[in-house]
């Protein structure tokens, strides 16, 4: 069955839908439900790990249909923390509920892996509007609990989005701008993070990423974040 995604149509103007694959699925029952659905202008098909069969993957490439993303979901169990605030000398709440032009810059930088611009069907800027209304919606508090930012000296050289669930915090947007990395920038933002949730008496928190992003998968390693799930997601056009 296709799920219709009312807020992804209505912000990129055409119609979007999503097939889950959570259980065992042929290549055929995937393309019969295409097929019946052609007033959808894209579809996401999000196959979880273990349906991921390389029979699937191969019937998918043969039908042109791309992988865009392996969206992969990190975690991290808290438990106590003790540093000394200097440590956050540089790292504070960003307070206002105007954005700038630094964070949308710093949110479009923590973009350069989605499946939003590496996708070369999206051709009306799709990637730079979602990336925009992201900060624009985490700063004035309508997705974002928290946005922290790195400064140095008085420039905005990092950010991170923060939102608090039932039981975790996610993190949204984590970027350290490219002039100012290796640093220790966005471990100190991970840590402030943690901070901030566990001041919610919440003791778990998650972040999203590509598997194919490398070097933020090795960054959350090292943070101590283990990998909870992984699916893959295709782009079906029509």
């Amino acid at each position: 069955m296709i799920e219709y995604l009312n807020w992804d149509s209505d912000f990129f103007g055409y119609k979007i839908g999503k097939i889950k694959i959570s259980k065992p699925t042929d290549f055929t029952t995937i393309s019969q439900l295409i097929t019946n659905q052609k007033d959808y202008k894209l579809i996401y098909l999000v196959v979880d790990e273990e349906f991921h069969t390389l029979q699937l993957e191969n019937k998918l490439e043969a039908a042109k249909i791309e992988l865009v993303d392996s969206k992969t979901v990190f975690t991290q169990k808290i438990f106590s923390q003790e540093i000394n605030e200097d440590y956050f000398k540089n790292i504070q709440l960003y307070l206002s509920t105007v954005t700038n032009q630094k964070l949308i810059d710093l949110s479009l930088q923590s973009g350069i892996y989605s499946r939003f611009l590496i996708d070369k069907n999206f051709i009306n800027d799709e990637y730079k509007k979602l990336y925009t209304a992201w900060i624009e919606n985490s700063v004035n508090g309508k997705i974002a609990d928290r946005v922290i930012v790195a400064y140095k000296e008085s420039q905005i050289i990092g950010l991170l989005t923060l939102s608090f669930k039932n039981d975790f915090s996610d993190i949204g947007i984590l970027a350290v701008d490219s002039n100012h990395r290796g640093q220790k920038i966005g471990e100190k933002l991970i840590k402030k993070a943690i901070f901030e949730t566990k001041k919610q008496s919440i003791n778990q928190i998650k972040v999203i990423t590509q598997k194919h992003n490398i070097r933020a998968c090795n960054f959350y390693k090292k943070q101590d974040f283990k990998i909870e799930k992984l699916e893959y997601i295709y782009h079906i056009w029509s």
